[in-house]
């Protein structure tokens, strides 16, 4: 801490401080409220809707998703102060991505200390990536559960440089943070293995090693127990995320490649250790995402993301400085070129951001999707011609209840494929719409009431095809409005 008082006290790079958080601020702020709410904001908050709407206690019903409590806080907070409105819902996310970029500035000069240009680049960068960016104006976990991901590393690298109990209990109290904010936060333990096997000597740590193994059972069982959730299940992804990094994130991926494989030769002991301790987080935390994760996410690599970007800067540092001086000016017009024409960085705050998805790229049978449509649009064009006992069938009653106050129904689907309606499993969402739980409920419904189906592309790709075509068929297509190849919606309307 006493480190932080210098750097604030250094006037140069207080001002520069300044200068990040503002433009950070102005970056994930802008726009924040116009969005509309897409899918994965929608279950956030429908969460906490129930929490508003009964209390607390709620969250002890088995039909509670409890697997990111401290997010639902953190919502339920936001609303608290600003009201039900996206707005709100949005808010602390933001703040997480904000106050993400200056602990990564923190964190780059805690363990790159000789790396004086490090921290600087790194968390301007941060700032303007629009990776970054998009994730911290969602009404979802990931800026949350990267803020403590991080946090907790600070005092982790600390722990190990001073030995401070302190710094230990810190990074214990963040890494559950970030177990409540997502279950990822676990690996934040299996973290600390690594770095007593890097920095220190096993056995004179035994004790904080069988503190570390207590917590990791303990959050283990709360997960598998309590929270009734499956963090392990084999998959090959691999191919996957790779193809994203290196479509997405290439030239930082490459860097970063770069600093670890010339960590042999051009950093001291200290740096050397660092650079592989850094390097097998990320090989065991890639490889667990590709192997072991049920769910194909590109956003689960978010929490690591300003690592990547440190040790790409580092490579670019030691490059530039190692460098003849013929060489230092290719070194600059080499970064120039790299920020200005990758598709990394944002220089202006744009009125939408797309987020991740492999839809537009890649053929496989299995996409990431993350589909944006226009619900808000869509929504507004039934409000305007709702008509007194004209019911509403969603099949994202969250979202429908959050734009005009109620759904009566819902088309029930599987998030990852399309299956039949007689599993059940999927039929529970957190609203007090009813499912539709066969073709015949629904024909009973066109026919004897009148209303509106309400329903995106994604949605159409996994509800049952019979079911689909049936209302193709049989009510009247009213609004379409279609964002980008996957993100469309549309509402019919039955009398």
């Amino acid at each position: 801490m006493n480190k932080v008082k210098k750097i604030f006290q250094n006037r140069h790079t207080a001002l520069f401080l300044i200068f990040l958080l503002v433009l950070a601020t102005f970056f994930r702020f802008y726009n924040l409220y116009s969005a509309s709410l897409w899918m994965d904001e929608g279950f956030s908050i429908a969460l906490v809707k129930r929490i508003l709407d009964s209390g607390w206690q709620v969250i002890f019903l088995d039909n509670f998703d409890k697997t990111a409590l401290l997010h639902n806080f953190f919502l339920f907070l936001g609303v608290k102060i600003f009201g039900e409105n996206e707005f709100a819902y949005r808010f602390f996310p933001a703040i997480f991505g904000v106050l993400s970029v200056l602990i990564s500035f923190f964190l780059a000069k805690k363990i790159f200390p000789k790396q004086k240009a490090v921290p600087y680049l790194s968390s301007l960068f941060l700032v303007l990536s629009q990776w970054q960016i998009v994730w911290s104006m969602q009404a979802r976990m990931y800026s949350q559960l990267q803020f403590f991901f991080l946090l907790a590393l600070l005092f982790l690298f600390s722990f190990y440089e001073k030995e401070k109990l302190k710094d230990f209990l810190f990074f214990i109290f963040f890494a559950i943070c970030a177990f409540l904010s997502h279950k990822l936060g676990l690996f934040l333990l299996i973290f600390a293995f690594i770095g007593f096997f890097v920095f220190g000597e096993f056995k004179k740590h035994r004790s904080y090693i069988l503190t570390i193994l207590i917590f990791g059972i303990g959050l283990f069982a709360v997960d598998f127990l309590v929270l009734d959730t499956n963090l392990f299940e084999f998959n090959n992804y691999l191919g996957f995320y790779l193809r994203f990094l290196i479509h997405s994130h290439l030239w930082i991926f490459l860097l970063a490649l770069l600093a670890f494989m010339m960590r042999s030769v051009n950093f001291d002991k200290k740096e050397k250790k660092v650079i592989v301790f850094v390097g097998a987080c990320f090989v065991v935390y890639f490889l667990c995402l590709s192997f072991f994760v049920p769910l194909l996410n590109y956003r689960y690599l978010f929490p690591l993301f300003p690592l990547m970007i440190i040790l790409a800067m580092v490579y670019l540092e030691t490059g530039f400085y190692k460098a003849s001086p013929r060489l230092k000016f290719l070194w600059i017009i080499l970064f120039v070129l790299l920020s200005f024409f990758s598709n990394e960085l944002v220089y202006f705050p744009q009125e939408k951001y797309y987020l991740e998805s492999d839809s537009l790229k890649y053929s496989d049978d299995y996409r990431v999707k993350s589909p944006q449509p226009d619900f808000k649009k869509a929504h507004q064009f039934i409000k305007d011609n709702l008509q007194n006992e004209e019911i509403i069938i969603s099949a994202y009653p969250e979202i429908t209840d959050f734009y005009i106050g109620k759904t009566d129904y819902f088309l029930p689907f599987d998030l990852e494929e399309q299956v039949n309606w007689d599993n059940t499993d999927f039929k529970i969402r957190h609203t007090n719409s009813k499912p539709i739980t066969d073709l015949v409920d629904l024909h009973k419904l066109v026919l004897n009431q009148k209303g509106f189906i309400v329903f995106d592309q994604y949605a159409s790709e996994k509800i049952p095809q019979d079911v689909l075509s049936y209302i193709e068929f049989n009510t009247d297509l009213i609004f379409e409005e279609q964002e980008s190849i996957d993100s469309a919606v549309f509402i019919y309307r039955f009398n």
